[in-house]
């Protein structure tokens, strides 16, 4: 699965990126699809040159830097950066490991990135190369320059490099926003516990908050779909025997949980939230009193592969969302 996500890309392609035929790469050309911010089109393979690798880097981190967006090698543009022709590129895998490790040298931090390979099916081993970068909650990204770092940035339809007080507020976002994550799986996990029935129950919990959110859609196709997946499936790797059996909307989130009572749940609980943020617990043991010569106090014995089991479940809809 490709990590970039994008409306409006897939939206110009037809497809989503992972997905994407060679007669749709060439309408680019046919639609007359023009650069911007988040699309970008090289006629040819970036060269062996040291300039030439500092621009795949440089091209690399802007995107990154910016709102993520694809490099599309074997589309060439005209002087208005209208896509004017398709005169592909060789396919090779030597070639995509490389484009891999100039980015994984020149760039400080390592973006995320996908090389995706696009065949011709006339003509085999030719072909475009997508470029597929993701915008980074690491940002900023630095590409390595002769001694020094410049951190570029797309404006447009071109590539320019932050001012000093550009990068320390860029920075600065970095780190808030970590903070802002720590906040929200903090938040979205007390939502969730507050609604399970733990009076003879013992649960553990995982959520997770993803590095940058998304949206999906939520209505009532997402949620016919989420019931269909999950009502009356065990969730777990390792089958337990427990299986969501109610299923509801939230605000901003699709709700499910092991019993007929919406209001407390016990032996499965879910939340999935819009931003793509998610919520589960599971039960892994009751809850039983034992006589310690003070009063009877409630204590729960968990094995280890009990807890194991309890952690390791299958993802559910919906799909990941864009951004």
């Amino acid at each position: 699965m490709v990590a970039l996500r994008s409306r409006r890309l897939e939206g110009i392609f037809g497809a989503r990126l992972d997905a994407v035929s060679h007669a749709q790469v060439t309408t680019l050309v046919t639609n007359t699809v023009t650069e911007s911010h988040d699309l970008d089109f090289k006629a040819e393979l970036y060269g062996r040159s040291e300039k030439s690798k500092r621009d795949l880097a440089g091209d690399v981190a802007a995107l990154a830097n910016t709102s993520g967006g694809v490099l599309v090698l074997g589309i060439a543009e005209d002087n208005q950066a209208w896509a004017t022709a398709a005169p592909e590129v060789a396919l090779d895998n030597a070639e995509q490991d490389r484009i891999r490790q100039i980015v994984s040298e020149l760039v400080h931090p390592t973006p995320v990135i996908d090389v995706i390979p696009v065949d011709n099916p006339q003509r085999p081993g030719h072909g475009f190369l997508l470029i597929a970068v993701p915008r980074s909650p690491m940002a900023p990204h630095a590409v390595k320059v002769d001694k020094g770092l410049r951190y570029p940035r797309r404006y447009g339809t071109t590539t320019t490099y932050l001012a000093e007080p550009q990068v320390a507020a860029a920075y600065r976002e970095r780190f808030a926003g970590f903070q802002n994550r720590f906040e929200d799986l903090a938040k979205l996990e007390g939502q969730l516990i507050d609604r399970l029935d733990v009076s003879d129950q013992t649960f553990v919990a995982v959520t997770l908050v993803p590095d940058l959110a998304g949206d999906f859609v939520l209505n009532k196709k997402t949620l016919n779909e989420f019931e269909q997946e999950v009502r009356a499936k065990d969730p777990h790797v390792i089958q337990r025997g427990i299986t969501f059996q109610n299923t509801s909307v939230g605000s901003r989130r699709l709700i499910a949980h092991g019993n007929s009572n919406a209001a407390t749940a016990t032996y499965l609980a879910c939340e999935l939230h819009q931003s793509g943020a998610g919520a589960f617990a599971a039960f892994i043991d009751h809850r039983r009193s034992e006589q310690t010569g003070a009063p009877s106090t409630p204590i729960s014995r968990i094995g280890d592969e009990d807890l194991v089991v309890g952690v390791l479940f299958r993802p559910a809809l919906p799909r990941p969302p864009r951004p």
